[in-house]
């Protein structure tokens, strides 16, 4: 471990020098604790000192490999590409499942879970690149373990942008002036199902009515501290939305996205529970949405955070589904609700039907699990028809109806 750090001191020296780049690799061992437990602290030492003798034959020259503490591998690599380093990583974590190990006459199969962070990318210290790539380790093993996964930064890591303290006193003015309004778009059945389901949308305007878009200034937003105030006013408006539709007898749901940056803040799950608790809402009213690539990031904080919303009667949705390559780990351990699918998942399903088999394989995993699906962002007919075909229920986007200030769909209408 001593000599590894040295190494990569000199690789850090390197790459603040000349960018040179680089990454680290940190690899757990997954059964590690139970061959101890079964066999004994000497089947664990030989399966310790077996791996490593493996891990050195499936790194290249330029790698360098050290064991780090306990059942935790450490590989350094000039590799600086995604593509390279995520490629090694692969061959790593294969070699380590398909290889047998033996203790005496015990067989002992393992896995393992790797975690990456770039060196050239990270602009942090020894310690913190350890660091992180531990986390993006510890977050493959809690989303089952055995897979890859690279370091995802929070938002308030990135580097201020030329301009972004304007745009965020623009924000701030929209808050302090109430400038905010929220819109709703439709979520229609191709199957029959009448249940008035909107998305909300969260809008801003500047002082002279032009729209903020929250596309582009929500990660200002996150960085500046100021997405909590927007997410609170949003789930409020959201709340007193459906509480006024029951007062007038209409049962309506509401999909509200909510940052993923308070998502993981403990605070404001208390505060997130307790206004739901106190508004008293119908049941099955008020779904929260996150992405898939917040319910990467905070996937602990966000399964602890699902039975409070059952409790409430509120439910769980993951919108922007299937980019990430741990969507089956993300249906598996996190058991959303709804998941959403990111457009790119349907895209020439008519014509690729290889792209048909694999959607069709992930769809029928979700309905194994009750899990409902919402394709997003449907643009066309063809598409409603291919989605129609494989049997998906929900729809959303501007074909069935645009966003707009009112909640006037007809659904029953949609179906005839």
């Amino acid at each position: 471990r001593k000599y590894f750090m040295q190494l990569l001191e000199q690789a850090h020296a390197r790459s603040t020098e000349d960018g040179s780049g680089g990454a680290l690799l940190y690899l757990v061992i997954t059964d590690y604790r139970t061959t101890v437990e079964r066999l004994g602290l000497p089947a664990g030492d030989v399966l310790i000192r077996d791996v490593a003798a493996h891990l050195k034959t499936l790194a290249g020259e330029d790698e360098s490999v050290a064991r780090f503490s306990d059942a935790a591998f450490t590989i350094l690599t000039p590799a600086s590409s995604r593509n390279e380093t995520l490629a090694l990583a692969q061959r790593l974590h294969d070699g380590v499942a398909e290889k047998d190990f033996h203790a005496g006459a015990h067989l002992i199969t393992t896995a393992c879970s790797v975690g990456i962070c770039l060196i050239g990318e990270s602009h942090a210290n020894t310690d913190e690149i350890i660091a992180r790539a531990d986390r993006a380790c510890e977050t493959a093993r809690q989303m089952g373990g055995d897979q890859v996964r690279f370091y995802t930064p929070p938002r308030t890591e990135f580097q201020e942008e030329p301009g972004e303290r304007a745009a965020a006193e623009r924000i701030r003015q929209a808050i302090d002036e109430q400038r905010l309004e929220l819109l709703f778009q439709p979520i229609a059945s191709l199957m029959g199902d009448t249940v008035q389901r909107f998305r909300a949308f969260l809008t801003l305007t500047d002082r002279d009515g032009q729209p903020l878009s929250l596309r582009d200034h929500a990660p200002i937003a996150e960085r500046h501290g100021l997405m909590g105030e927007l997410d609170r006013w949003a789930l409020n408006r959201a709340c007193e939305t459906i509480l006024q539709r029951a007062g007038q007898q209409q049962s309506t749901t509401l999909f509200v996205r909510l940052s993923c940056q308070f998502l993981g803040d403990q605070d404001f799950q208390q505060w997130l529970v307790e206004h739901c608790r106190s508004c008293g809402l119908p049941q099955h009213s008020l779904i929260v949405e996150v992405s898939e690539e917040c319910a990467e990031q905070e996937f602990k904080e966000i399964k602890q955070l699902r039975p409070d919303l059952h409790r409430l009667g509120c439910a769980l949705a993951v919108s922007h589904f299937g980019r990430s390559s741990n969507a089956e780990s993300i249906l598996r351990h996190l058991l959303p609700d709804y998941i959403k699918l990111d457009a790119v998942l349907f895209e020439g399903l008519e014509r690729d039907e290889d792209k048909r088999q694999q959607f069709k394989t992930l769809m029928d995993q979700a309905r194994n699990k009750e899990i409902q699906i919402i394709a997003d962002n449907v643009t066309d007919t063809h598409q409603l028809t291919t989605l129609w075909q494989l049997g998906i229920d929900l729809v959303q986007g501007d074909i069935i109806q645009p966003p707009g200030r009112e909640l006037d769909f007809d659904f029953q209408q949609f179906m005839g």
